[in-house]
């Protein structure tokens, strides 16, 4: 209870520019480690994660300044807190280290419980890098408990300034191992 392994992957991307070809290649990789912390209130939780990300993916597809065989390290944490039964809050914080740069990020969200097995949420990000162009995002999903043990998620993000993709999709799957 409390530790969560996270793996990732992004092995399908497609970039679409105006007056260029459009782009299709594998994303980086990475591995984290989550850990739930005790809380004092059932209603607020809080954690801890560290991970790395590695520069394995196609030219183009790769975190923004990932040379090859490059890695970034991350540590961050997120608090929730439960406004209700049906609403949830949480608000994520991250530091990145790469080749030298650090980069900030954070990101607000709210989760709708719909039903038992469905929800929905919105969420923004913002990623300051040193000396770079700070990006910020907004948009949302949906998730869906398909089993007790697996949940799937679709989500979809839109720029909000010319450093941000205009749009941005992903799909993703959490299983829970007892």
């Amino acid at each position: 209870d409390g530790v969560e392994i996270q793996l990732s992957a992004s092995p399908f991307n497609t970039t679409r520019t105006r007056g260029a070809p459009t782009e299709h290649g594998a994303g980086d990789s990475g591995v984290a480690l989550k850990l739930a912390l005790p809380a004092q209130s059932d209603k607020f939780s809080w954690a801890l994660l560290a991970g790395a990300t590695f520069g394995t993916g196609a030219r183009g597809f790769t975190a923004r300044t990932i040379t090859d065989n490059g890695t970034q390290y991350s540590v961050a944490t997120t608090l929730g807190y439960n406004l209700s039964d049906a609403v949830s809050s949480a608000l994520y914080f991250a530091v990145n280290r790469l080749d030298g740069e650090t980069t900030y990020a954070w990101s607000p969200s709210l989760g709708f419980a719909i039903d038992e097995r469905f929800g929905a949420f919105v969420e923004a990000g913002f990623e300051h890098p040193e000396g770079g162009s700070s990006t910020r995002v907004a948009g949302g999903g949906f998730t869906w408990m398909a089993t007790p043990r697996l949940q799937l998620d679709l989500s979809m993000d839109f720029g909000l300034n010319d450093a941000a993709p205009d749009v941005q999709g992903g799909v993703g799957f959490s299983l829970y191992f007892d």
